[in-house]
């Protein structure tokens, strides 16, 4: 939580800091990163299903203004998700 926080505020401090360059010849860099967990863990019932999901991707993106306020570019991106599904048994002792 501590770490999301703080990467929250990082990112806000680097968006109000930054100032926008668009004359024509200038270039831009940019893109995006992305992670996600979802699990879904069986209760205390006999034969429950569960299920993980990761996923994780980047997206770099970069461009030259052709003319003020007009830019061309490309983004390339890159995916992965792992999907694990399951069954458990809860056997009683009595």
């Amino acid at each position: 939580m501590k770490l999301k926080l703080l990467s929250f505020a990082l990112l806000c401090a680097v968006a109000l800091t930054t100032n926008a360059q668009t004359e024509k010849g200038k270039n831009l860099i940019g893109g995006s990163i992305g992670y996600g967990k979802n699990e879904n863990t069986p209760s205390n019932t006999t034969n429950s299903a569960y299920s993980e999901s990761n996923y994780f991707n980047v997206i770099p993106k970069f461009g030259h203004f052709v003319d003020k306020n007009l830019a061309i570019g490309l983004g390339v991106g890159y995916s992965e998700s792992k999907n694990l599904y399951g069954t458990t048994y809860f056997i009683s002792n009595g």
